[in-house]
C-alpha cells in the first residue's frame, strides 16, 4: 500500500502512557505522518503517577529506571531529570527510595553502579515474629547465598533444557534461550519454588553459616525473599511464574536502578509531552471499538461476539473526525475548505460538521475508531498501547472483527499482575535517621512441615485450570493478605514516611479495604514485630489501587506458566501482517526482554513507530 508523495498517512495512537507518547514523538519527528493520540483518562502518563508531598515527589506508580543502558535513561539524563546512587551495595529498595541531592552524575561516575545487586542492604533490620532482630551480617550472607543459588538454579535449568534438546531434536536446529527455557517449562510449572529451595539448601550446606542459623530462620528468610520476588514479578506465588520470567528477573533486572530528582517520574512525562503539539493529544476520550477491515464497514456486517450494529452507550453518533491525507484538517488554521463536501470546517473542534455514515470520504481509511462519547475517527493505521490488563478484559469486544488467534492467544497466556504500595505518614519518626537505616523487614514464622505444605500448594497450582489460578481460589486472601507486606522501607526526602509493597491477590484484596483499616493493620504489624518500640501517631495513610483503575486493571506483565515461548513476538506483529500494518500493539507487555519496565514500554512505542516509517520508505 504505497502513498503518493504529496500525501501523509494518518496514524491514531490509543493510550497516552509512555509507549504512546514515545510512538507519537517518533512519528512527528519523521514529518511523514498526521497523528492523533487518544487517552481514556484525564491525564497522560498511564502507570507513571507522581504525587507531590511537601514539595517532593512520591511515586504512586512506576518508581525507577532499570539500569542505564536504555533509551529512557538517556532521555532522562539529557533532560537533567536524574539522580543516581553512588553506593555499589545499594539495594533495589535503597535506590528507588533514596535521593542523592549532590546533583546529576556523569556516565563515568555511574559506571561502577551498573553491577549485579541484591534485594536488600546491610541497613535493613530483619525482625522475627517473636521480636528478635537477626544479625545483619548473617542475613546478608544468607541472602548472598540465596542470590548465588538462584543464578545457579537458572543455569542448571538451561543446561537441562539443552540436554533435552539434544535428545529429542535435530542437532542442526538452533534454539534461542527462551525456547530452551520453554522446553523445561512442564517441570517448572509446578515445582519452581520447591526446586529453588532445594538449590538454596544445597548451597547453604556448603557454607559456614549453616552452623549458626536455624532451619526456621533460613526458611523465614527464604519466604521473605519469595515475597520480594513476587513484588518484582507482580504475582501472588512463584508457582504462577514461568521459569523464563524468573530467569529474566535474575539475569536482567538486578542492575542498579536509577532514581529521579524532585520532578519525579512525572518529569519524564512532562518532557515528552512538550515535544508533542497539545492539539494532537486528546484526554478523556476512551475508545470502545476499533474496526480494522473494510468488510466491517458495510451496514450489514456483524462480527462474532460483537454488537457492531448497536449504538455506543445508547447514543447515535453524528460527528466524525477525519485524520490524514486530504481529509485531515491542518492545525493552526481557523477555517479550511473541504473540497469534496464544499463546506467550511470548524477546525477549532476538528470536526467535519454534518458528516454522516454514508459519506464516501471515509472509504479509503483502513481503521475506524469509535469513542465512548460517540465520536468516530478514521485513519490508515492505529498503534494500541492499552495495558495488557485492559486487553485481557476487553479484547473480545474492542476489536471488530476479533483479533487473529495468535494475538488473542498471546493476550490470554501472558500474565498481568498487581503491585500496590502503602504509604504511612507518622507525626514523627520512631526509627533512626535515613543515613543509618533503610527499613524494617518482616520474617514470618514458617512451620516445620513447610516443605510438604509448599509442595502441596504448588502441585495444586500446577494442576488447576487457568481460570482457577487467575481467581486465586487457593489463596486465603481475606485471612492473610497482610502477610504479603514484606516490610516497610524509608523514603529519601521524607523523614516521617514509610512505604510497604504488596503483590498479587493480596494487593487486589487490599483495594477493597478502607485506607483507615489498612493503616490500622499496618500499625498492628509494626507493633507485632517491633515489640519494644513505641510507634508514634499515624497522621495519614495512602494506598494505591491499580487493579481498580478501569483503564489499566493491574500493574505490569510477566511470563506466566502458560507462555509457550513466542507470545511477545506474536503480540508485536502488525495486523493483519507486515505487508499491511493496519494495527500494531506497543507497551511493556510486548517487549520480549524488558517487559514490566518503563523503558521496555518506551522502546516498543518507538520500535512500532519506526516500523511504520520504514514501511513507507520502502513503499
Amino acid at each position: 500500500m504505497s502513498m503518493p508523495s504529496q500525501e501523509k498517512a494518518s496514524v491514531l495512537i490509543v493510550g497516552g502512557g509512555i509507549a504512546g507518547l514515545s510512538a507519537a514523538d517518533t512519528l512527528i519527528k519523521s514529518e511523514m505522518f498526521d497523528i492523533l493520540l487518544l487517552e481514556a483518562t484525564e491525564r497522560l502518563g498511564g502507570r507513571i503517577l507522581t504525587s507531590y508531598v511537601e514539595g517532593r515527589s512520591l511515586e504512586l506508580g512506576a518508581n525507577w529506571i532499570h539500569g542505564e543502558d536504555n533509551m529512557l535513561y538517556n532521555f532522562a539524563r539529557d533532560h537533567q531529570l536524574l539522580q543516581v546512587i553512588r553506593n555499589t551495595n545499594a539495594s533495589l529498595k535503597d535506590c528507588r527510595d533514596t535521593k542523592d541531592y549532590k546533583g546529576i552524575m556523569t556516565n563515568k561516575d555511574t559506571q561502577a553502579d551498573s553491577k549485579h545487586i541484591l534485594p536488600y542492604s546491610g541497613d535493613d533490620f530483619f525482625f522475627t515474629e517473636s521480636g528478635k532482630v537477626l544479625d545483619s551480617d548473617t542475613v546478608q550472607q544468607l541472602l548472598i547465598i540465596l542470590d548465588s543459588a538462584e543464578k545457579k538454579f537458572v543455569e542448571l535449568s538451561q543446561t537441562a533444557s539443552v540436554t533435552y534438546q539434544r535428545k529429542g531434536h535435530s542437532e542442526s536446529h538452533h534454539f534461542s534461550c527462551n525456547e530452551q527455557l520453554g522446553m523445561n517449562e512442564a517441570h517448572y510449572r509446578s515445582n519452581l519454588k520447591k526446586d529453588l529451595k532445594e538449590c538454596f539448601l544445597e548451597e547453604l550446606r556448603k557454607s559456614d553459616i549453616s552452623n549458626v542459623i536455624t532451619k526456621e530462620e533460613w526458611l523465614s528468610v527464604f519466604e521473605w525473599n519469595s515475597k520480594y520476588q513476587c513484588v518484582e514479578l507482580a504475582c501472588t506465588d512463584l508457582s504462577e511464574v514461568s521459569l523464563r520470567s524468573f530467569a529474566n528477573e535474575v539475569s536482567n533486572f538486578r542492575t542498579s536502578p536509577v532514581n529521579f530528582n524532585d520532578n519525579g517520574f512525572q518529569g519524564v512525562i512532562d518532557a515528552m509531552v512538550k515535544c508533542i503539539p497539545s492539539n494532537l493529544l486528546k484526554c478523556n476520550t476512551p475508545v470502545v471499538r476499533i474496526k480494522w477491515k473494510k468488510s466491517c464497514f458495510s451496514e450489514g456486517f456483524k462480527c462474532k461476539n460483537s454488537d457492531a450494529k448497536q449504538p455506543i452507550d445508547g447514543k447515535k453518533s453524528e460527528e466524525f473526525t477525519y485524520v490524514g491525507k486530504e481529509q485531515y484538517v491542518k492545525y493552526g488554521k481557523e477555517k479550511s475548505m473541504n473540497a469534496e463536501k464544499k463546506e467550511f470546517v470548524d477546525v477549532t473542534k476538528h470536526k467535519f460538521l454534518g458528516a454522516r455514515k454514508d459519506d464516501s470520504v471515509n472509504v479509503g481509511k483502513a481503521i475506524h475508531v469509535i469513542c465512548k462519547n460517540g465520536t468516530k475517527y478514521f485513519a490508515d493505521h492505529v498503534i494500541i498501547t492499552c495495558s495488557l490488563g485492559y486487553l485481557k478484559k476487553h479484547s473480545q469486544t474492542l476489536f471488530m472483527p476479533q483479533l487473529p488467534c495468535k494475538q488473542l492467544h498471546a493476550i490470554e497466556n501472558l500474565g498481568f499482575g498487581t503491585v500496590n504500595k502503602v504509604f504511612l505518614k507518622f507525626k514523627s519518626p520512631f526509627w533512626k535517621s535515613q543515613a543509618d537505616f533503610s527499613g524494617f523487614q518482616f520474617l514470618w514464622d514458617v512451620s516445620e512441615n513447610c516443605d510438604d505444605e509448599c509442595e502441596e500448594t504448588e502441585l495444586k497450582f500446577g494442576n488447576v485450570s487457568r481460570d482457577q489460578r487467575n481467581s486465586h481460589c487457593l489463596f486465603d486472601v481475606e485471612g492473610s493478605w497482610f502477610r504479603y507486606i514484606k516490610g516497610f522501607d524509608t523514603i529519601g526526602g521524607f523523614p516521617c514516611i514509610l512505604v510497604g509493597w504488596i503483590s498479587g491477590a493480596a494487593a487486589e484484596y487490599m483495594e477493597t479495604l478502607s485506607e483507615q483499616f489498612v493503616g490500622k493493620v499496618c500499625i498492628e504489624l509494626l507493633s507485632k514485630f517491633l515489640k519494644d518500640t513505641q510507634i508514634t501517631d499515624l497522621e495519614w495513610v495512602k494506598c494505591t489501587r491499580w487493579k481498580s483503575s478501569p483503564y489499566i486493571l493491574g500493574s505490569y506483565s510477566y511470563a506466566s506458566v502458560d507462555v509457550c515461548g513466542n507470545e511477545y513476538d506474536q503480540l508485536a506483529e502488525p495486523i493483519p501482517n507486515v505487508q499491511n500494518p493496519m494495527m500494531m500493539f506497543a507497551g511493556e507487555h510486548i517487549h520480549p526482554e524488558f517487559y514490566s519496565t518503563a523503558h521496555g514500554a518506551m522502546e516498543t512505542g518507538k520500535t512500532q513507530a519506526n516500523r511504520l516509517i520504514q514501511y513507507y520508505k520502502e513503499n
